[in-house]
């Protein structure tokens, strides 16, 4: 999705809006990076970065130093801009007392973010609200397969943390079946055990041959797991919804063969 912002900007650099506080719109080729900057940028997040200005505009500027000329912070977002073929770049001029503290805040610039601690339920839950529908996902700077793994983690974590499931619940109402097969985001759910696996290729409700074929024609699946408890794979499917907000990843299996949407959809609503 080729996203615009359409939010109202204090400034245009190159043709990009700019909603940063900045001192001037400056021409590209009149920035000198510190020869001295000790971070490096992965081109995996110059390109990330270089989408993210491109789409929604410069939402930070490029702190230059009054005292060398050299800039500060943006080493990133000057390569990203370069990159993206931009000419003008919004510049915050700043004052510094010596080297030495110039030298600390171009450091202390990457270093305090990598002291940050992420609240991964809390950033689930920003994802979930996201409507990839108007803004596609990689403008957060994580990629779709990166949301879904975490979702899945989280989904993993919570019902680890439910206490001891050792004992079925007693509810026989959950929708799910033994044998089930589940494509939950980029995880495998096979609601079974051990001992089921060789009753299923015994019985002929649905055998080995066919689980295996199945799952060898799923793409971009990580990881998968065998579930026994019919209700806690209704659970990992509802908090998945719950906290992704869609059911496009979803897919179920049955005796071999794929149910459509209709046949789950109270799971959905639930």
């Amino acid at each position: 999705m080729d996203y615009k912002t359409e939010a109202q900007p204090k400034a245009t650099a190159g043709g990009v809006p700019v909603f940063c506080a900045h001192d001037a719109i400056v021409a590209i080729e009149k920035l000198i990076p510190n020869p001295k900057n000790p971070n490096t940028h992965p081109d995996a997040q110059i390109q990330a970065l270089g989408r993210i200005i491109r789409q929604t505009g410069w939402r930070a500027p490029i702190t230059v130093s009054k005292r060398s000329g050299f800039i500060v912070k943006g080493h990133g977002r000057l390569a990203a801009a370069k990159l993206e073929g931009l000419t003008e770049v919004p510049v915050d001029y700043q004052n510094y007392t010596n080297e030495a503290e110039e030298y600390a805040d171009l450091v202390a610039d990457n270093r305090i973010a990598e002291l940050a601690e992420i609240d991964n339920k809390l950033l689930a839950d920003i994802f979930a609200d996201i409507d990839t529908g108007e803004i596609p996902m990689e403008l957060t700077g994580y990629t779709d397969k990166e949301v879904e793994s975490l979702i899945i983690g989280l989904t993993e974590a919570l019902h680890e943390d439910t206490g001891d499931q050792s004992e079925t619940p007693e509810n026989g109402d959950s929708f799910t079946k033994k044998g089930d097969l589940w494509i939950v985001g980029n995880q495998i759910i096979l609601c079974t055990d051990e001992e089921h696996l060789c009753l299923l290729a015994t019985n002929s409700q649905w055998a080995i041959s066919d689980i295996e074929d199945t799952i060898s024609n799923i793409e971009s699946v990580v990881s998968c797991r065998l579930e026994p408890q019919e209700e806690m794979v209704d659970e990992i499917v509802k908090s998945y919804i719950k906290a992704t907000g869609k059911a496009s990843g979803i897919r179920l299996f049955r005796k071999g063969k794929e149910l459509g949407r209709e046949h789950f959809e109270r799971m959905f609503t639930e």
